[in-house]
């Protein structure tokens, strides 16, 4: 990061370190540019909503099918998948394991692991209490309220670690 060490309060990240392949020297950066007693705020997906587009996939299996099938006789460029089960339950979406195995490595338990791993301090942790979908599956037609109780039911999308350095 182009900052000076210890000249940033909080940093703040959104669904983002599932995307970051080099997540250990990545949160040693982050840790350089905090000052001391500076904030790290993430927002990460959790199994729960991995296991929802897991299901979404397969849900739209049958149109994906029809639609594939019409680009190949129309001869159209083809989604490439390199496994069946990428095709079924659909493809990885960060940069670790695979379609199934996400459901491990979006566990806030595993993100608390490595966190702590790396030598932050976990302040705060809690589930984000809101329900969404891969795919946003009903999106504009679900309130915040029906979103907010469709979480405490089936698990919030999204978990909230607040560390310190």
């Amino acid at each position: 990061m182009p900052f000076p060490d210890g000249s940033i309060d909080i940093v703040y990240s959104s669904n983002a370190l599932e995307h970051i392949a080099h997540r250990d020297a990545f949160q040693r950066e982050i840790m350089r540019v905090l000052r001391p007693g500076g904030y790290a705020i993430h927002t990460m997906p959790t199994q729960w909503w991995k296991m929802r587009d897991m299901i979404e996939n397969i849900v739209f299996l049958i149109p994906r099918s029809i639609l594939t099938m019409y680009k190949r006789i129309r001869r159209q460029p083809m989604p490439h998948y390199d496994h069946f089960l990428e095709y079924v339950v659909g493809e990885r979406h960060g940069e670790f394991g695979n379609t199934l195995t996400e459901l491990y490595h979006f566990a806030p338990r595993t993100w608390l692991g490595h966190f702590r791993r790396v030598g932050w301090k976990v302040v705060d942790e809690h589930g984000g209490g809101i329900f969404y979908t891969g795919r946003i599956l009903l999106a504009g037609r679900l309130s915040w309220r029906v979103r907010r109780m469709l979480a405490r039911v089936f698990g919030s999308s999204v978990h909230v670690y607040l560390l310190q350095k």
